[in-house]
């Protein structure tokens, strides 16, 4: 229940009951009156607020019966015009607006809104049911380590690792060999896991400040991007490489959607190249840290949303462009990927196209990075988002063959299914130019 009290002044006499305005008693200063003080909850009137004090001790007993029961209510408080309000709240917050992820202004969100579909904890629009539960699943996905759970082995040995008391214990801690039967998903996120905790130990055994400065790349070369770097040197079908590169797909796509000024909107902290092919290919995940390990810069991190969000476009546009010829519903499973970090917390949100020919920024998976001992167990989390990375690149590497094969013709596809069908009637242009890209992309056209 929502307890509240107002100090609210009565008239005496007939109308003792009726409560009047400060501005009807500053017009009236002759009509005498009294303080007053009333229970939101059962509207009853005390003469001060002792009074009601102890008459709150009543609804909490009640309160937890009815908790106990099952029965509770969690309705609002209600809302009193141009009264003071003071609100004593017994429940739990039932929401966290957490800081630390990407974020778009509402005017962004509404000028892209007939284009795109913003689904994240803390930017949902157009906001409906079907976002608000998507959102919801992924958070309950996250939270019951979904991706993880596909990597038994992995997560075996992650739960026996933290579980070490101190920093000489893990150290010590023996990862064993991988399990010859271990697929080779498993055997990457093991070798991921092992090596990221052995470099951990190293890291908390610094005599420096852990956070010495708040440059926005500082904590992030030296906490996340070797994570991302053991991920990629296992997996064998990534390549990152970093430090402000150029994001080629920019070059190659002329949006028509308006953005709002970006900020070295050509760059990137890092970006994920297919090497599947054998060579360093196509752009799959753009990688930006908007803050230092201490403070977010929120203009910083409003204009890096942004740009993320105009460079996934670009790569899936870019992709689209190339297999024009096979099915738009093949093309609506492929996502492009990034990652966003700003302080301490990673945040992977992927782009697509779905059946509706509307655009899609959907947050997936979040984590906070640990930076001494005590926080080791925050690694659960970072795992999870690895796994889930994991998943992605080799679900877009099967989507991309089914592409291939549908647009060299090998699987028939109907010409009104085909990509360059549904774009014409698309609300999206723009106009491509492989010769902008990288030189092995240029034989693909």
């Amino acid at each position: 229940l929502n307890f509240e009290y107002k100090s609210k002044t009565q008239k005496r006499g007939d109308n003792f009951n009726k409560f009047i305005s400060k501005k009807f008693i500053n017009n009236n200063p002759e009509v005498k009156y009294s303080r007053r003080v009333e229970c939101s909850g059962c509207h009853e009137l005390f003469g001060c607020i002792k009074e009601l004090r102890t008459h709150f001790f009543n609804h909490i007993l009640r309160s937890k019966r009815s908790i106990e029961e099952g029965t509770s209510n969690n309705s609002n408080s209600n809302n009193y015009t141009n009264k003071k309000v003071h609100t004593f709240d017994f429940q739990p917050i039932s929401k966290i607006n957490i800081q630390n992820g990407p974020k778009f202004t509402m005017e962004d969100m509404k000028s892209l809104s007939p284009m795109y579909s913003f689904r994240f904890q803390r930017s949902c629009y157009p906001i409906n049911n079907d976002a608000d539960r998507v959102i919801t699943n992924n958070q309950q996905n996250q939270r019951i380590f979904v991706s993880l759970n596909r990597r038994p082995e992995s997560l075996r040995f992650l739960r026996l690792a933290l579980k070490c008391k101190d920093t000489d214990e893990l150290e010590d801690f023996n990862f064993g060999k991988v399990p010859v039967a271990a697929s080779d998903q498993e055997r990457c996120l093991l070798r991921t896991i092992r090596h990221t905790l052995q470099d951990f130990v190293s890291k908390c055994r610094r005599k420096s400040p852990i956070i010495p400065s708040n440059h926005e790349r500082t904590f992030f070369f030296d906490r996340i991007m070797p994570i991302i770097n053991y991920f990629a040197d296992n997996s064998g079908t990534v390549h990152f490489e970093w430090g402000e590169k150029m994001i080629m797909s920019l070059q190659a796509v002329n949006l028509s959607v308006a953005f709002s000024e970006i900020s070295n909107p050509n760059y990137a902290d890092g970006i994920g190249y297919s090497t599947t092919t054998g060579i360093v290919g196509e752009e799959r995940i753009a990688i930006e840290c908007s803050s230092g390990g201490r403070e977010e810069n929120i203009q910083h991190t409003y204009g890096d949303s942004l740009k993320l969000t105009k460079s996934l476009t670009t790569m899936l546009v870019l992709k689209a462009y190339k297999r024009s010829n096979a099915s738009y519903k093949t093309f609506c499973k492929f996502k492009t990927i990034d990652i966003q970090c700003i302080k301490r917390t990673l945040t992977l949100f992927i782009l697509f196209m779905d059946e509706e020919k509307k655009l899609v920024v959907e947050e997936k998976r979040s984590a906070n990075m640990p930076i001494c001992f005590d926080e080791i167990f925050d690694f659960m989390q970072v795992f999870e988002l690895i796994a889930y990375l994991q998943v992605l690149v080799s679900e877009q590497e099967q989507v991309d063959k089914i592409l291939r094969s549908e647009h060299t013709g090998i699987t028939d596809v109907g010409k009104e299914e085909i990509i360059s069908k549904a774009f014409a009637d698309c609300k999206l242009d723009f106009e491509a130019d492989l010769n902008a890209t990288e030189p092995e992309l240029v034989g693909e056209q």
